[in-house]
């Protein structure tokens, strides 16, 4: 069955991915998770008193380890994370494959923002200013960002079905490849062609969780 195979296979892809996890969809009214979301929409989970994993993702990409991420490495991490949810092995994501990533691996995308919870000061900074040009106040990051862009590093409330340029139904390989390619430009903001920990904004999620 699709549904178990996707669990299976995305198992042995993650390690920060447990199998009970993806079996279990959160609750409306359950607190905002220890969760980070690739900009692939590979889930990221971790204790609610560990770091935020963030780290995980970038260390696991990072393949040779120097502390910079290349738009290679970026592709061939979205590539892997594909090939998780390619469960038939054709090369594309059908419309079976992306409700499963919905409803069994990131189903807290479905879910309704969680409660706000106190944020740090310097996470509060980090995230921009909350005040627009001519000085009307605005809504945090966390109150206005919807599904996937609440734990991501993009505002994309479904990264998976993002990637669905042609509005088909059906996501290609070489699709998904393009999606890595523009995310990858738009995280890079000196234009150097690599990405680095630090330079990473920091997301919704994670300035909502206390210390």
């Amino acid at each position: 069955m699709i549904r178990l195979s996707l669990v299976l296979a995305l198992a042995l892809a993650s390690p920060a991915i447990a199998q009970e996890e993806l079996r279990q969809r959160p609750s409306e009214d359950a607190p905002t998770p220890n969760l980070f979301l690739s900009p692939a929409g590979e889930p990221f989970r971790a204790a609610e008193d560990a770091p935020y994993p963030v780290g995980s993702w970038f260390g696991r990409a990072d393949t040779d380890a120097d502390g910079v991420m290349t738009v290679t490495e970026f592709e061939a991490d979205a590539l892997r994370f594909f090939a998780a949810l390619d469960t038939d092995k054709d090369g594309r994501l059908n419309n079976l494959e992306q409700v499963a990533y919905e409803t069994e691996v990131a189903p807290e995308i479905l879910v309704a923002a969680p409660p706000v919870r106190r944020a740090r000061p310097a996470d509060r900074r980090s995230v921009g200013t909350m005040i627009s040009p001519k000085g009307a106040k605005k809504l945090p990051p966390h109150l206005t960002r919807k599904g996937a862009g609440r734990y991501g590093l993009l505002n994309e409330p479904q990264p998976v079905a993002a990637a669905d340029t042609d509005f088909n139904a059906i996501i290609t390989r070489e699709e998904w490849s393009q999606a890595a390619r523009r995310r990858f430009t738009r995280l890079d903001n000196d234009g150097n062609r690599q990405i680095r920990l630090e330079e990473l904004p920091v997301t919704p999620a994670q300035v909502m969780l206390t210390d």
